[in-house]
């Protein structure tokens, strides 16, 4: 373990900051507050829209963390990924297979988390891994939000608010310069076109070097080249109507994911103690592979020694996801109590990725992905606001589809067409003729739906309240199978960046349609005990609909799945509103599982694996020890597990759910010095520590041990505000860890991506009105 002694004090460091930030004894607390009772700022009043209008985060009855486009800036939080490490209960990656080109989420254990931008749905997975450029506030909402951001959204859903045009002319410009020839360019300018027409134009170009060097080739996997791009359109004629269109473009590039391997393990038949998780007849690719004269070199497996090395030698054309969107969001005040709102938006979207999963040399097990998802959807709400009487209505229909390709590459260095003599041994070694398959498979997805939904919260006096709401869905999926017009070549590893088909109709057995409606409703009942103490009892169900494996021409279709949560939160602000404490407690049962298992071998396919449960709690807040001095916190629990097996036959029972870490927790501390020259010195320091994690429930599992991250930043910031200089640090204590895993059980493949090393940087901004 490299620099443990580094890395085991800064744990036991922050260790100690946190429990000092949430387990202070209160007589020492109400010491403080006495102390601090006549200062001039107490915790500000955070707004969100978690209930489709906009409400106090302090008066919602929902597990919620929101950050402000400040408070993203000083812990460093400039992407999707990052967010990982300062929510509890929330784990964000890229994929298992390809990475960033696609978004992992889970909050509390749970899949299906909805991404939404300005109230609009992304669903593809591609592209959700996003830079925050421009952004307002980020919310995060724990547990099933189906009643008004719809189906698949059992986990919760992440909103992004982006910042709208101003009235006034003002432009800003950020740079950041640092490690792996680092370099951002962000601006944004607000340019008025008159009183009622206002715009704003915002870009980005984002670029890094990558960290992971190749043992065989001249290539350091895990770069970034992102390019950002969004014309803002608003205009309001009248105070009670208003209209914004946006056009927005991004893509991000890379020259790999930066994977690594943690186990490449031969089994040969004889081999007396085969490993447990090995599901097939021996022998599997890398017994072949030896066999045929290719020894499978352990020096390969850099990830079980914990060094910042591949063998792969992809040197193929950079991978990228591109998205095009146009959306618009209209707001109309019917009456004093009733309005209206009406988002719609259509995007493009087109990715590539490419994934070694070896990790060696060779051409064991490559694979390469290409898809053109386009996704439109369009929303009327009904928002009422009266005097007890509040709440949102309305209709919503989605249309998504498009064509995805996936090509493997098994045991290419074998086959006939590329090396005869290999393929010779290894068939003499098989006892039969040996050539290994190509897999290119064009499929074709179509998911519809609509929704009709509501959510009304009724206040008895000025301290009860209920909330009650359903929304209703109907859902359609088509799957089907075509033939590609341009086959992929034989050999490894240039893949067809085309979905077009021959034209012909669907392979026979793979065209496939079914159909789903479900009921979600959610209540609650919150108590304002008083005007800085509220406790709420929350019941509420998520649906996340079914679909269809295409798996190696086979049309297999799966379930949806339900959960149905028990939540009780309690939300302060004590102290003279000096120290914030937010506790939620949950308790789930989850049906009808939608899980990955190889029943073909090599071929992960969606099943359903019965019921579980899963329980926990949240706790966040803020003190501010002084004017100048203020603690955040947030530690998140989680206890789930398997309490029926359904149809699953690889799941252990009482097995714990994938990405569900038991402990969590982030800490960070912030002072500010008041300069005698009316500038302003910060510093802060963020730690976030997640607990050991697996990667699936079955023998498809990688582990990801524990690890903790520590960053820091030192800002001045000159007077008025005009310009800002920060010098910044991401993972000081340099942490070896992965983001993600992914095991392929019959060759005993343990690949998975490596987070970025120690980086150091330095951020000017500029603000111009």
């Amino acid at each position: 373990m490299r620099n443990w002694k580094m890395k085991s004090m800064s744990r036991f460091g922050m260790a100690l900051l946190s429990s000092a930030a949430t387990l202070v004894p209160m007589h020492a607390m109400a010491q403080a507050a006495d102390q601090t009772a006549q200062l001039d700022n107490p915790l500000e009043e955070v707004m969100v829209t978690a209930r489709r209008r906009e409400e106090s985060l302090q008066e919602v009855p929902l597990s919620i963390a929101a950050l402000s486009s400040e408070q993203l800036q000083v812990r460093g939080i400039d992407n999707t990924e990052s967010l990982n490490r300062m929510v509890p209960n929330v784990t964000i990656a890229s994929t298992n297979f390809f990475g960033r080109q696609g978004g992992s989420f889970r909050m509390r254990g749970l899949p299906n988390v909805g991404i939404y931008v300005d109230g609009i749905v992304n669903s593809s997975s591609a592209g959700t891994l996003m830079n925050i450029v421009e952004v307002e506030r980020v919310e995060v909402l724990r547990g099933p939000q189906g009643t008004l951001f719809g189906k698949n959204v059992i986990g919760g859903a992440v909103q992004y608010v982006t910042q709208r045009p101003q009235d006034t002319f003002g432009a800003r410009v950020k740079a950041t310069m640092g490690s792996y020839d680092r370099l951002d360019i962000a601006a944004n300018v607000d340019i008025p076109l008159s009183e009622t027409l206002l715009t704003k134009l915002t870009a980005a170009k984002l670029s890094r070097d990558g960290f992971l060097p190749s043992t065989t080739i001249d290539q350091s996997f895990g770069s970034q080249d992102d390019t950002t791009g969004r014309l803002d359109v608003l205009w309001q004629p009248t105070d009670g109507f208003n209209w914004r269109v946006v056009a927005g473009y991004d893509q991000q590039r890379t020259n790999g994911n930066p994977s690594t391997v943690w186990a490449l393990n031969p089994v040969c038949p004889g081999d007396p103690n085969p490993p447990a998780n090995f599901p097939g007849g021996a022998p599997n690719f890398p017994c072949v592979y030896e066999n045929a004269g290719l020894p499978i070199n352990q020096d390969y497996v850099y990830g079980a020694r914990g060094e910042m090395k591949t063998a792969s030698d992809y040197n193929g054309p950079e991978l990228y996801t591109t998205v095009k969107s146009l959306s618009t969001e209209i707001n109309f005040d019917l009456t004093d109590t009733w309005s209206t709102k009406f988002i719609g938006s259509h995007r493009k979207i087109e990715t590539t990725a490419y994934a070694d999963f070896d990790g060696t040399p060779y051409h064991i097990f490559d694979g390469a992905n290409y898809s053109e998802p386009e996704e439109s959807t369009a929303e009327l709400q009904f928002i009422y606001g009266g005097d007890r009487l509040h709440g949102t209505s309305g209709f919503y229909y989605y249309d998504n589809k498009g064509y995805g390709r996936r090509i493997n590459w098994l045991a290419n260095d074998l086959k006939l067409e590329v090396d005869p003599v290999r393929n010779a041994l290894a068939s003499a070694y098989v006892g039969r003729f040996f050539f290994a398959p190509v897999i290119d498979q064009l499929a074709f997805t179509s998911t519809e739906g609509w929704a009709v939904f509501a959510e009304w919260t009724y206040d008895f006096t000025d301290k009860l309240s209920l909330t009650a709401g359903a929304r209703y869905n109907e859902d359609k999926v088509h799957n089907a199978q075509y033939n590609p017009q341009t086959p992929v070549s034989v050999e490894c590893c240039t893949p067809v960046l085309s979905v077009a088909t021959d034209g012909g109709a669907p392979r026979p057995g793979t065209d496939l349609a079914d159909k789903w409606d479900n009921l979600a409703p959610r209540v609650s009942l919150q108590y304002q005990w008083t005007s800085d103490i509220m406790t709420y009892l929350t019941y509420s169900e998520g649906f996340n609909q079914g679909g269809v494996n295409n798996v190696n021409g086979l049309a297999i279709p799966y379930n949806p799945e339900t959960l149905k949560n028990y939540e009780f939160g309690l939300r302060t602000d004590l102290f003279d509103r000096r120290l914030r404490f937010n506790l939620s407690a949950f308790y789930g049962q989850y049906e009808d599982i939608q899980v990955s298992e190889e029943i073909i071998p090599r071929f992960p396919t969606t099943t359903n694996a019965g019921e579980a449960e899963v329980k926990g709690l949240e706790v966040e807040g803020m003190w501010l020890v002084t004017d100048n001095f203020t603690i955040n916190y947030g530690f998140g629990w989680l206890d789930s597990e398997y309490t029926d097996l359904g149809t699953s036959t690889a799941i252990p029972l009482g097995e714990k759910f994938p990405y569900a870490p038991d402990t969590s927790y982030s800490v960070g501390a912030q002072y500010q010095w008041d300069l005698a020259n009316s500038g302003g010195l910060m510093l802060r320091a963020d730690y976030g520590w997640q607990d050991e994690i697996q990667t699936a429930a079955d023998i498809q599992k990688s582990i990801i041990p524990a690890y903790g991250l520590l960053g820091a930043r030192l800002m001045y910031t000159a007077p008025g505000g005009k310009w800002d200089v920060a010098l910044f640090g991401s993972n000081l204590t340099d942490e070896y860890y992965r983001i993600n895993g992914f095991y392929i059980p019959t060759d005993q493949m343990d690949n998975g991506t490596l987070g970025r090393p120690r980086e150091w940087g330095v951020t000017f901004g500029f603000r111009f009105e």
